[in-house]
Parts: structure tokens; sequence; C-alpha cells
């Protein structure tokens, strides 16, 4: 138990961290927002140890949990900030409403959708929308 808190860090930093990272879809993030994405996994690595090794150790000081408790706040306003990063691909800002019509969408948006839901079921559902 000499170094729980060693094999803890390690743990969450080879296998938790990444396998949470896998929830989302970021090897479609990677090839747009590349930048984007290097900072996420930094500042995710860097909000783990500040929290564990700074804010913590603060918050059960006698004299500074007030210090602790606001470098929580600001590591959460970091994450926050990061969930306002406009995430769109260029294709991605045309609006799907109710006059969706393909004819009128560009073929690269198109051929993105064909990529995203599978070439069969686009192609059909291609074929049916321009018989009307």
């Amino acid at each position: 138990m000499k170094h729980a808190a060693i094999i803890f860090d390690f743990f969450f930093c080879i296998f938790l961290l990444p396998l949470m990272g896998m929830l989302v879809p970021i090897d479609k993030w990677i090839v747009d927002n590349t930048g984007f994405v290097a900072l996420s996994v930094m500042l995710f690595y860097a909000i783990y140890f500040v929290n564990r090794y700074v804010a913590v150790p603060f918050i059960f000081h006698k004299n500074r949990p007030y210090a602790g408790l606001m470098i929580l706040v600001l590591t959460a306003a970091a994450v926050y900030l990061l969930t306002e990063y406009p995430m769109q691909h260029p294709a991605d800002h045309e609006v799907i409403g109710p006059a969706f019509d393909l004819d009128r969408r560009s073929p690269e948006f198109r051929e993105l959708m064909k990529d995203r839901i599978g070439r069969a079921y686009a192609d059909a559902f291609i074929s049916y929308m321009k018989k009307d």
C-alpha cells in the first residue's frame, strides 16, 4: 500500500483517461480539429494533476481550504470553456429542417452523409427523395 497513490495515478493516466476519451468521436475530431484535441488532452491531464496534488491537499489544510475550493472552481470553469469550443465540420453548417431536399445540397454534404450513415442506406434515401 506504500505505492498506492502512484499506482492510482498510472491507472488513471494510462487506462481511465484514454478510456473516457474513447466515449467521444475523437478519431473524427483529430482530422478537422487537431489543435483542439491536443489542447483538450493536455488540459485534462493538467486538471487531474492540479486537482490531485494541489487543490485536494489545500482543501484539507487548516489554513487554506478556500484556496483549494477556488482551484476546483477554476478547473471546472476551464472545462466549461472547453465545451464552448465550436466543433463543426465545414459540411455540417447546413441546417436540416422540414424542407429537407437533397437536390439542393452540395456534393460534399452527400458524400459526408454517405460516410456517416453508410453508402447503401444513403443511396436508397437519396433515390427515395428524388422520386417526389
